[in-house]
This record gives structure tokens, sequence and C-alpha cells, in this order.
């Protein structure tokens, strides 16, 4: 048997060590599994649909991959990060929760546990990384295209911590438990106190055809007591087209770094990114700026909350009625 290999991580703050006979191999085995172009695929795929009938199933599917690809492609970039020569490894084993922990760290400049020789792993760090190998023969280009990236991961990474975006997320992709559409809101100076603005006296200040409503928990003293608030977002499916693309990019190079890094000739490795400059923009030219809250009347001060014997103590309580019952 060959000669049994070991690499030494950690996800987050979770350590690992994992065994195997060729780390090279593994390693570049599971990366040219990974296709980016997926990510563009389902843009231009949903985008056709977007006028018609079904347009709110189109902008859905466009939402859902926008969080899929920036798991992707953060997954990637922290794992990069952090466990370099064991890609393999950070992928198969972190959880959400790590990943999230890890981006918010590096973009709050935080210290993590990375192999990086940089006293702060940033964005800005970890794009030099990923673009060492980038020679497009203009170095000038090559600065431009490593800068527009660093700073496209800063944005996508406050859009991945965003809380709302995250149980948005969830609501739809598990069960798709979310109204569909967007809505509008609109503000009128009353003509007397307490008598509403006649309709021609409103005025729209957000409004958009897309994006959903759905119910995210709040806690009332700790985890186990909460109430129930209602949340809609609006949003504009064409944003994500755009995001998708530039995802599918970052990956492709976030992609192209490791092959060579794992041995595949620079030569044969592909890095992309968008022909016009302005792209690096486009998710973010048409946000609806709308957010509206429908909060509980419930506050902390109308409850006493009940501890997790309280709370277990249902169970014993109606397997008791069940007792009375068959015995009666």
């Amino acid at each position: 048997m060959s000669e049994i290999q070991y690499a030494r991580f950690a996800v987050n703050e979770t350590p690992y060590c994992l065994w195997d006979l060729d780390f090279q191999k593994s390693n570049l085995d599971f990366i040219n599994s990974i296709d980016p172009r997926y990510f563009e695929h389902i843009a231009n795929l949903h985008s056709q649909f977007l006028e018609g009938k079904e347009k709110q199933y189109a902008a859905v599917a466009l939402r859902v991959a926008y969080s899929h690809g920036l798991e992707s492609l953060f997954a990637l970039l922290c794992a990069t990060a952090q466990a370099p020569d064991c890609i393999v490894g950070w992928l198969l084993k972190y959880k959400n929760v790590e990943l999230y922990e890890v981006i918010k760290k590096i973009s709050e400049r935080r210290p993590i546990y990375s192999t990086l020789r940089a006293k702060s792993v940033t964005w800005d760090v970890i794009a030099d990384l990923i673009f060492t190998y980038l020679k497009t023969g203009d170095d000038e280009k090559d600065l431009q295209i490593r800068n527009s990236f660093a700073r496209l991961w800063v944005r996508f990474a406050s859009d991945y911590l965003n809380v709302n975006y995250g149980f948005e997320y969830n609501s739809i992709k598990h069960g798709l438990r979310v109204k569909m559409g967007g809505s509008y809101f609109s503000l009128g100076v009353e003509d007397a106190p307490g008598v509403p603005a006649t309709p021609e006296r409103m005025r729209i200040v957000g409004q958009s055809d897309f994006g959903s409503s759905f119910f995210i928990p709040d806690k009332l003293h700790d985890s186990r007591n909460f109430s129930i608030r209602h949340h809609r977002l609006n949003w504009n499916p064409q944003s994500f087209f755009y995001a998708l693309h530039l995802i599918s990019f970052s990956i492709t190079n976030v992609l192209g770094f490791l092959k060579i890094s794992y041995g595949v000739p620079a030569n044969e490795v592909q890095f992309s990114w968008p022909s016009e400059g302005s792209m690096y923009q486009e998710p973010w030219n048409r946000r609806t700026g709308m957010t509206l809250n429908w909060n509980s009347p419930i506050t902390e001060s109308d409850i006493t909350p009940l501890s997790k014997e309280d709370i277990f103590s249902v169970y014993a309580e109606r397997s008791e009625e069940e007792d009375n019952e068959d015995s009666s």
C-alpha cells in the first residue's frame, strides 16, 4: 500500500485531520467535478420567462439560485483561506453556520485559522491569492480584474450575511413557504388628523412586481420562547441574473487557482471576467429599496418564558390524558 498522507485543517474553529493516499489526486478529482457554468445555465434559462404568465416562478428560481451560488462560491473561497491543501476535506465537513461565521470574520477583519501569510485575512488578501497566476500580459488589467473581484466579493458577502435574505432563502427552499410576488408602499399627507389621504394624494415610494413575503421567528427572552414576525422583501430578478454570471466567473477563477496549485500547467487553466467593467455593478443597479415588517404585538414583558422542563411536560400531560381515556 502507498504511504498514508494526512492533512490538518480547521473549519472555522473546529479541527479536522483527513487521511488519504494521494491528496493531489483527490483534490483534483473533487474540483474537476465542479461546473461553474451551471449557474450561468440557470440564469439564462429562467430569465427567458420573466415576462410570461409564470414569471413569479422564474423569479423565485433565480432568487434561490443566487443564494445557492453564493454558498458555493464562499465555501470555495473560505476553504481556500483555511485549507488550501485540503479543499476536498474542508468542503465535505463544513456546516452552514460555520461558513457564515468564517465569512463574517473575514468581512469584519477578525482573525481566522489560516495558512495565508497575512496578519488579517480579508477579501483583498484572498483575491491576491486567487489571481496569483492570472497573466493577461497587461499588469494594469490584471490589477483591475483582481480589485474588481475583491470588491464584488465584499458585496456578495454582505448579501450572504443579510439575516433576512437567509430566512427568505430557507423559506423558499424548504417547502416554498413564501407568498410570491412584489408589493408597493405609498405615503400621503393627511387632509386632517386621523383622516387618510385621498388616493390621488398618495405617492409611491417603493414598488416591485417581484419579491416574497414570509414568516420569521422573533426571540422572546431566549431561543425556546418566540413570536412570529411577517416579513416582506422586494427585489428585481434581473439583478440575480447578472449576479449568477458573476458567481460563475468567480468560481471559475477559484478553481483555476486551485488547479494550478495542485500541479495543472497554467496554460491549461482558464480564468474568466466580464468583458465590460460595468457588469460588476449590475446586481445592485435595480434595488427596489423596500423591506417591510409586521411585528407581533406580543413583547417580552407580556409573557413569562417557559423552561425546557415546562415545554416537555406537555408530552407527559398528553400521555396521562391518553392513559385516562384508555382506562375509562
